[in-house]
C-alpha cells in the first residue's frame, strides 16, 4: 500500500507552496478620564515559491513587513473629541529563485496625521457630526535592480523618495429616519514595486506583467454623498461617488508579445471615475432577513476614453433564516442563500476582451455546538461556467 502511486504526495507538475507568518500585539492606556494611547505593533512574513516538479524552485520571494502606530485620544469635552497619531510601515523583499519578475526592494512610510470630531445637538431629534483631519506621509522606496534581470527596463538603483499632505472634512446630519453624509477628502498613492519594476511574465493570468519606472505618485479627489433612511425594521442606503484622479495607475493590454505572451503595460492618465451604491434591508425580527444591493461604476480617462480592467456592474441579494430554537445541543442554526448577477461589460479599453453576464449562486448553513461553530457551503450551485472581467 505504501508504494502506491495514488498515495504520493509529491508534485510532478507546477505547484507554489506558501509560508504565511503573523504577529501582533495591541495595547490600551488609560492615562486619565479623558485621554487614552493605544500602541500596536505588527510584523508578518509571507514565503511563497513556485516549484517545477518536486525540487526546483522557479520563483520565490520573502515579503517581510513591520508595522509600528501609535495613536492618542483626547475628549476636549462631551461634544468635541481629537486624535493624533503616527504609523510606521517597513518592507524588505528578497528573491531566491531562478527567475524575477520584480526587483529586491526596501520599502519605508511613515505618517503623522490629526482628526478633530465635533458633535452638535439640535432640538431632541436633531444631531450633526463635523469632522475634519489632515495627514502628511513619507515613503522612501529603495529598488535593488540589474540589467540581467530586466532588460526591458531603463532600470537604475536610485532611491525613491515622495512625500504628500493629504485632508479630508465631512459632515453628518441625523433628523429622525434619516441621516445624510456629505464628505470631500484627498488622497494619494504611490507605485508600487511591481507597478514600477514588473517585467516578467505572470503564471495566473499567462500574460507579461511590464513596470514603468517613470510612473508618478496618484492623487485624487473624492466627493461622496450618502443617504441613510431607517423605519422600523425597513432600511434603506444609497450613495453617490465622484472620485477625480491625476496620474491614475492601471494596467492595461499593450498588443505587444513577448516570448508568445501578451504584454500587459502599467500606465498612467489624468481619470474620473463616478457611480453610486444602493441597497436595502429587511427583518422580520428574530427568523428572516433580507438584503439586496447593487453597485455601479463609470471609468474614463480625462480623454474620453474607458480605463481597462473596471470591475463590472453587479446585483446582489440575500436571504437569512434563523431557527429560533435550538435542536438538542445544537444552537443558531443559520441557512442563507446568496445570488450575485454581474451585468455583462461591454464598456472596454482598446485591445481589452468584453465579458458577457452571468448568475451565481451558493447556499450555506452554520450552527454552533457549545464552543465550536460548524460551516458548511456550496457556491456555484448551478455550475455556471463564468469568466471573472478582472481575470481576463
Amino acid at each position: 500500500i505504501l508504494s502506491e502511486s495514488r498515495f504520493s504526495r509529491e508534485f510532478e507538475d507546477e505547484h507554489y507552496k506558501v509560508l504565511s507568518l503573523i504577529f501582533s500585539d495591541k495595547n490600551i492606556y488609560t492615562i486619565n478620564q479623558t485621554t487614552s494611547w493605544t500602541s500596536q505593533l505588527g510584523w508578518q512574513s509571507n514565503i511563497r515559491e513556485e516549484l517545477e516538479g518536486e525540487k526546483e524552485t522557479e520563483l520565490g520571494l520573502t515579503l517581510n513587513t513591520l508595522n509600528v502606530n501609535n495613536i492618542l485620544e483626547k475628549k476636549i469635552n462631551p461634544n468635541l473629541h481629537w486624535v493624533v497619531g503616527q504609523s510606521i510601515i517597513f518592507q524588505l523583499n528578497q528573491n531566491f529563485g531562478s527567475r524575477i519578475i520584480v526587483p529586491n526592494a526596501n520599502t519605508f512610510e511613515a505618517g503623522l496625521f490629526t482628526t478633530l470630531t465635533k458633535k452638535i445637538h439640535i432640538g431632541q431629534t436633531q444631531q450633526m457630526l463635523i469632522e475634519a483631519g489632515g495627514r502628511y506621509d513619507l515613503r522612501t522606496l529603495t529598488p535593488k535592480t540589474g540589467r540581467d534581470d530586466f532588460p526591458n527596463l531603463p532600470l537604475q538603483d536610485d532611491r525613491i523618495r515622495r512625500g504628500v499632505f493629504n485632508y479630508s472634512c465631512g459632515a453628518s446630519y441625523l433628523i429622525d429616519q434619516f441621516k445624510i453624509n456629505i464628505n470631500l477628502a484627498t488622497g494619494f498613492r504611490q507605485p508600487n514595486l511591481a507597478e514600477m519594476f514588473s517585467d516578467g511574465r505572470h503564471e495566473g493570468t499567462a500574460r507579461w506583467d511590464l513596470g514603468d519606472p517613470g510612473l508618478k505618485s496618484e492623487f485624487a479627489i473624492n466627493e461622496e454623498f450618502s443617504l441613510n433612511y431607517t423605519f422600523q425594521r425597513f432600511k434603506v442606503i444609497g450613495t453617490i461617488f465622484n472620485n477625480r484622479y491625476k496620474n491614475f495607475i492601471f494596467i492595461a493590454p499593450s498588443g505587444d508579445l513577448i516570448e508568445s505572451f501578451p504584454v500587459y503595460k502599467y500606465l498612467q492618465s489624468d481619470a474620473r471615475l463616478k457611480g453610486f451604491d444602493a441597497g436595502m434591508e429587511w427583518s422580520s425580527g428574530k427568523v428572516i432577513n433580507l438584503g439586496m444591493d447593487y453597485s455601479y461604476l463609470v471609468a474614463k480617462k480625462d480623454d474620453g476614453s474607458w480605463l481597462p480592467l473596471i470591475p463590472a456592474n453587479k446585483f446582489r441579494g440575500n436571504v437569512h433564516l434563523l431557527m429560533p430554537h435550538s435542536i438538542g445541543k445544537i444552537q443558531n442554526i443559520n441557512l442563507a442563500f446568496h445570488s450575485v448577477y454581474t451585468a455583462p461589460k461591454n464598456q472596454v479599453a482598446a485591445a481589452e476582451l468584453r465579458s458577457p453576464s452571468y448568475w451565481l449562486h451558493s447556499i450555506s448553513l452554520s450552527a454552533r455546538l457549545k464552543s465550536l461553530k460548524c460551516i458548511l457551503t456550496c457556491n456555484n450551485l448551478t455550475n455556471t461556467y463564468y469568466n471573472d472581467h478582472l481575470s481576463l
